[in-house]
């Protein structure tokens, strides 16, 4: 991790990596869930979508280093998958690759699917985790990459305003209305009070999917804590904001609604985020908004998508190297959020 990204973010980062591919937290884990190769393979099924070849390579030389040579090759034949796999183990692997690729796409009916070829449902929520922070991992490991190439003549995308006919919206919290979520996975109460930032609607129903593996979803949770609600050089209004732009190009109602409201909560800003929502980002009125969301939205398209001219528009606006990181770090969780929120369960309307 680039020394420009905050010191305790790069920390719970790689504490999060280790979490997703080394041991299980307990015994109750390792005999429902799937094992360090089968997590490697995994990640190797969905880095190709984040176009970074090394880190493909990388995670191949550790699944040939604890399964085996030939078993990096193995997974990456997809063709051969039949004569290598079980269909049990292959229903897995295309379970990750479309959440990696389209998790709109994904819902109960997949979840289904997957029990009825055997998984439990602990095996559903590591793939789950693993797939969503690959998602995370390849896009910061892009800005990253971005940064350390010099672009002085590479030109800003800066995104012109689209004058529009006078519309009316409602206020936030009208256009972000409360919702619940509901989990396709049967999740496990939690034996204690838990105390949680987020404090959104549906939020226990969501973590007591999650809790199929206690470990990492700890982990997970303070990373999320210290991005969003750390000390931070975006300030947690903006950080609030490419939350909300990465949701909503992904198509996680439910997480834009939370963070819509949360927008407004911290900046009063009654305009932006309806603005957003319905005119798309050129309908901004702030060119500095413009250039977060259209880094957002290249975000959460793909890692690929982000370019050297999304990281000179922020530069324009007079983002630094650190802030630039902050917000990736914020799109690219949303990138593991929006994934987990999308394929574990649904949001629904309180209406």
């Amino acid at each position: 991790m680039p020394n420009a990204l905050r010191s305790e973010v790069a920390r719970l980062t790689n504490v999060s990596l280790e979490a997703a591919f080394g041991e299980l937290n307990s015994v109750q884990e390792a005999l429902t869930s799937i094992s360090a190769a089968d997590r490697l393979r995994i990640a190797i099924c969905v880095a190709p979508y984040c176009g970074d070849q090394t880190l493909v390579d990388e995670f191949g030389s550790e699944l040939d280093a604890i399964a085996g040579n030939g078993s990096y090759a193995a997974i990456l034949d997809e063709s051969a998958w039949v004569n290598n796999f079980s269909a049990r183990r292959i229903s897995l692997f295309e379970h990750a690759i479309e959440m990696a690729v389209d998790p709109t796409s994904t819902g109960e009916a997949a979840i289904i699917a997957l029990r009825e070829a055997g998984h439990s449902e602990a095996a559903i929520v590591a793939a789950s985790q693993v797939t969503s922070f690959v998602a995370y991992f390849g896009r910061l490991r892009r800005v990253a990459e971005l940064l350390n190439v010099s672009s002085a003549a590479v030109a800003p995308q800066l995104i012109p305003y689209s004058e529009t006919s006078e519309q009316k919206f409602g206020h936030p919290r009208q256009e972000y209305p409360l919702m619940d979520w509901r989990g396709f996975v049967i999740g496990i109460p939690a034996f204690s009070e838990d105390v949680r930032t987020d404090q959104a609607k549906g939020a226990s129903d969501y973590y007591s999917v999650l809790r199929h593996e206690e470990g990492f979803l700890g982990v997970r949770t303070e990373l999320y804590d210290t991005i969003m609600t750390g000390e931070g050089q975006l300030e947690r209004a903006e950080r609030e904001f490419i939350a909300l732009a990465t949701s909503l190009e992904t198509g996680c109602e439910f997480c834009a609604t939370v963070h819509g409201r949360r927008h407004f909560f911290l900046s009063k800003d009654t305009i932006s985020s309806p603005r957003l929502k319905h005119l798309g980002i050129a309908g901004l009125e702030s060119s500095r908004e413009r250039a977060l969301a259209g880094f957002a939205s290249a975000m959460a398209t793909s890692p690929s998508s982000v370019e050297a001219g999304h990281l000179e528009a922020l530069k324009v606006h007079g983002l630094d190297d650190g802030q630039i990181l902050d917000a990736a770090a914020v799109s690219a969780m949303f990138s593991w959020a929006n994934r987990l929120m999308l394929t574990l369960g649904e949001g629904i309307s309180q209406n």
